[in-house]
């Protein structure tokens, strides 16, 4: 079932910013999305609701000008089923049920996509208990565009529905050699209604550029930078400017890369010489690097140009006491 769900995480991907003639991927945003499910028990008077917690995946467009060349390849760990019962969910982990010792993972791999009049149909194999068939599964956008960005990251979120029947992957195990139906069958209705809300995240400006400083230099992430900004400053997409600058300083200080959050900072002060937040930036580096004397400075130079920064003021007076 969750490579059902990941199916229409698949409609969630947005585009990376480049050409569209080339191929994009989004991993799945598994803290923003839901699979969940809902079978009806004692003939359909109540229900077993819940849901996988747990998968990963990735999304994508060969072709973003065309949603119907949509792919997604999702993996779900079984281990993370949750009923809101923990006995009942270690015993559906169990080998009558789910047995995820022996089938750890549901799967999904999409093998195309197809527009309809109420949306778009996401087909491909899914394999649940060693048992593989090919699914169609319908999905519907939660918003016009093709991609909304929130926070400076690209997103696409959507919808969908289906039902699937159990009892082709032998849920639950059936008594006596697999011959007698178990109470657990007679219980439970054959149809189990699964229901998903995806949403792909791509990365910010500041994650992109960070990344490329990480993989290879500042250098090669200012100029990433810059072409971005020129492709999409003033559009309703990434974000630019002193605090994206600094974003990515702070994110280099983060992991460790403090010689080339020292290049950023000083690339932002360049770039922003009467930023106050920036000559901040640039003290905050240079003070994690152990230049003492051109944090100093650069603190300085902050509250020259605003007074009132009192984060500025509080890092210079704790550095001028050492």
């Amino acid at each position: 079932m969750k490579k059902l769900f990941f199916l229409f995480i698949s409609f969630a991907l947005y585009n990376l910013p480049y050409s569209f003639s080339q191929k994009y991927e989004l991993p799945i945003d598994g803290s923003h999305s839901v699979v969940s499910f809902s079978v009806g028990f004692a003939g359909g008077i109540s229900s077993i609701d819940g849901r996988f917690n747990d998968f990963e995946g990735v999304i994508g467009y060969a072709d973003r000008s065309d949603l119907s060349s949509l792919f997604c390849n999702v993996n779900i760990d079984v281990n993370s089923l949750n009923t809101g019962n923990t006995n009942r969910d270690k015993d559906l982990n169990g080998a009558g049920w789910f047995n995820s010792e022996e089938f750890p993972e549901i799967i999904f791999e999409s093998t195309r996509t197809i527009a309809t009049d109420d949306g778009y149909n996401i087909i491909g194999n899914f394999t649940m208990m060693g048992i593989t068939e090919e699914i169609n599964i319908p999905f519907k956008y939660t918003h016009d565009q093709d991609v909304v960005f929130v926070f400076g990251e690209p997103r696409v979120a959507a919808l969908g529905s289906f039902q699937l029947d159990r009892t082709k992957y032998g849920i639950p195990k059936r008594g006596f050699g697999n011959i007698i139906p178990s109470l657990g069958t007679m219980a439970l209705l054959k149809e189990v209604d699964v229901k998903l809300m995806i949403m792909g995240r791509g990365p910010s400006m500041a994650g992109l550029v960070s990344k490329k400083i990480e993989s290879e230099n500042s250098e090669a992430g200012i100029i990433l930078y810059e072409e971005m900004e020129k492709k999409h400053a003033g559009k309703d997409t990434y974000g630019f400017g002193e605090r994206t600058i600094g974003s990515i300083a702070n994110s280099l200080v983060r992991n460790e890369k403090l010689q080339e959050a020292v290049e950023v900072a000083e690339y932002g002060v360049k770039r922003y010489p009467e930023s106050s937040t920036s000559h901040y930036v640039l003290a905050a580096a240079y003070e994690k690097t152990g230049n003492t004397q051109k944090a100093i400075m650069s603190y300085k130079k902050s509250l020259d140009i605003n007074p009132e920064f009192k984060r500025a003021q509080g890092a210079l007076e704790k550095l001028e006491e050492k």
